[in-house]
């Protein structure tokens, strides 16, 4: 099953959710929470050293296919834009010179866009789009891979957010909701109409005051030996705000309720805010509490799959939406990791690895080749001296009295007209005349000559043609039979004889074989013995080995009346021509 991680960075802290299985049934493996010491001088830094002390804590337990980064939307700038096409190719194309415009505090080329479709028509889109500065998304994404957890994509907490909830099937298709997601500085809204994403802002909400939790960490996945323990160097945030506690919580706690109104009073239209789901910080007061009359609930996707309290689940919810998307759940996919930062694939990041490996396999198959090269030099070398040595013996050595065993014999020198023409050339030459064409032509005629009297004296000339097969004969005219019988057209029957002989060709005619047969044929309601007798002699006439017409027998009808009887039906078979049957 696939493994996934989905990871929420921001300047505080990180959660991490991975995930096997698949979009409709996933299962969480672990869960990871860690903050950065409320004394450290760069606490984006200060949390990527703690998500790398995690995963290493955890490396086991984290071997994944694909990790999914979610960042604060706080770092991005949201616009909503309609293009009068709705050819996502297209969207590609014109994005950033349509947005351009919209972005005056950055540059275009410093930003990375990505958009979402909150509605189309084949003539029209509506879009929401994100535009995100590259060196925040650069940073994020080198914490990540630091850790040994390096992402395929990048998207915004709102879009996993939603993703979470469409996950957890709270989402309403005859009504609208609003999710929020409480960070520390920054709040994340998004607006579901129908079931379907209809916006999404951010707003700066600081709730320090209520992240006073330690890092939580549960391993959940069966299958891990390691024990599930809780929060190692990682410092609460101490309150930053003077005066009352009590009078402080009051006062977010009224903010919150403000914004959230606000937001709510801008989504009533042709449908009615139904619920406020909340997830992240827990807000005291909120939860079980109503907004301009709707009533606030906690989106809780993870209840039932993580032992954890309610308000640490609520803050792992952006990195389970994160891991979700990875593994394919939903509509929605953000791709935040493009142009120069687009990820690798997995053959680019093997290119220099397996250039050197292919440089050690030629320096071994060259040096493979060299000793190789020298061991086939001795081998040529001895097979060299060994041509010699067998010219030698059977030729004889040029220049010397030694005569080669394969020398012709002082008779066949006299008998053999090749040995007597050959040596004709090489003492006084042709005394016929010859140019040296006819002379080849008259050696080759006395090779051809010379070679088909050896085959026959071998008997393997072919002139001389083996026997044909007797039993072979008699095989495919029991052949015919069979099939006969195979298919029903032959009924009962009995063979009381039969005898096979090779005949030899006299007197013009052909080799065959004479396949006598003496059989029976019963009547056995199917079929009578006159139709069965009938139906074998078609079929023995039609086959392309019979040589000569049937010698076909007079019948006798069985003393019982129940069939007939035939003596001494004889066929001639050509058995060379057994192949062409088939």
């Amino acid at each position: 099953m696939a493994k996934t991680c989905g990871i929420h960075l921001t300047e505080r802290r990180f959660e991490l959710v991975a995930l096997d299985g698949n979009a409709k049934k996933p299962k969480v493996r672990l869960c990871l929470s860690g903050m950065a010491p409320s004394d450290a001088e760069d606490s984006l830094e200060a949390v990527g050293d703690a998500l790398r002390g995690a995963a290493k804590a955890h490396r086991k337990q984290l071997s994944i296919d694909e990790v999914g980064l979610s960042l604060d939307s706080s770092l991005a700038t949201y616009r909503f834009l309609s293009l009068p096409f709705a050819d996502k190719d297209k969207i590609e194309e014109v994005l950033k010179f349509e947005v351009e415009n919209q972005l005056p505090q950055w540059d275009i080329d410093e930003v990375v866009c990505d958009f979402i479709v909150l509605d189309a028509t084949p003539v029209e889109s509506h879009l929401l789009v994100t535009a995100v500065p590259k060196d925040e998304i650069s940073a994020r994404l080198e914490l990540a891979t630091r850790a040994g957890l390096e992402p395929l994509d990048v998207e915004l907490d709102c879009t996993a957010l939603f993703r979470a909830a469409e996950q957890a099937e709270v989402l309403d298709a005859e009504g609208a909701q609003l999710l929020v997601h409480f960070g520390p500085r920054t709040t994340t809204l998004v607006t579901a109409d129908g079931g379907r994403m209809a916006g999404a802002r951010a707003l700066t909400l600081d709730l320090r005051e209520f992240d006073q939790s330690t890092a939580a960490i549960a391993v959940v996945s069966d299958a891990d030996d390691e024990s599930a323990s809780s929060g190692d160097a990682t410092a609460a945030v101490e309150a930053a705000l003077p005066g009352d506690p009590a009078a402080r919580a009051d006062a977010i706690l009224q903010r919150v309720r403000r914004e959230l109104g606000r937001t709510m009073t801008s989504l009533k239209g042709d449908r009615d805010v139904s619920a406020v789901l909340v997830c992240g910080i827990e807000v005291p007061g909120l939860v079980g509490s109503d907004v301009a009359g709707v009533a606030v609930t906690r989106l809780d996707p993870l209840e039932g799959q993580v032992d954890l309290p309610a308000a640490d689940r609520s803050r792992l919810v952006i990195a389970y939406g994160a891991a979700l998307g990875r593994l394919g759940a939903g509509d929605i996919r953000p791709h935040l990791r493009r142009e120069e930062l687009a990820y690798a694939s997995k053959f680019e990041r093997l290119e220099l690895p397996l250039g050197v490996l292919g440089l050690l396999i030629l320096t071994l198959l060259a040096s493979l080749y060299i000793t190789n090269g020298r061991v086939l030099d001795k081998r040529e070398a001895d097979v060299k001296l060994w041509l010699v040595a067998n010219r030698n013996y059977m030729i004889g050595v040029p220049g010397t009295e030694y005569v080669g065993h394969l020398r012709p014999s002082e008779q066949e020198l006299k008998d053999v007209k090749l040995y007597q023409y050959v040596q004709e050339l090489a003492e006084t030459g042709d005394l016929e005349g010859r140019d040296y064409r006819s002379q080849l032509l008259r050696l080759g005629s006395l090779l051809d000559k010379q070679m088909a009297d050896l085959q026959e004296e071998l008997g393997s000339s072919r002139d001389i043609t083996q026997p044909m097969s007797a039993m072979s004969g008699l095989n495919m005219v029991l052949d015919v039979i069979s099939a006969l019988e195979a298919d029903g057209t032959l009924g009962r029957f009995s063979i009381r004889g039969a005898s096979s002989e090779y005949l030899a060709g006299r007197g013009g005619r052909d080799d065959r074989v004479k396949v006598v047969l003496d059989m029976t044929f019963f009547d056995d309601g199917a079929t009578t013995g006159n139709s069965s007798y009938s139906a074998l002699v078609r079929e023995l006439e039609n086959s392309v080995w019979l040589q000569e017409e049937l010698e076909r027998p007079s019948t006798t009808v069985l003393d019982t009346g129940n069939g007939i009887f035939a003596n001494g039906l004889t066929i001639f078979v050509d058995t060379t021509k057994a192949a062409l049957e088939n």
